[in-house]
């Protein structure tokens, strides 16, 4: 859930730039 954990702060900050990071490291962990 540490990816979960990340998005929540990423979205109260700059959901727009936090989706963005997330999805990119998502691919990467992938």
């Amino acid at each position: 859930g540490y990816r979960f954990q990340h998005l929540s702060n990423g979205s109260i900050k700059q959901p727009n730039q936090g989706i963005n990071f997330n999805q990119i490291r998502f691919t990467c962990h992938f």
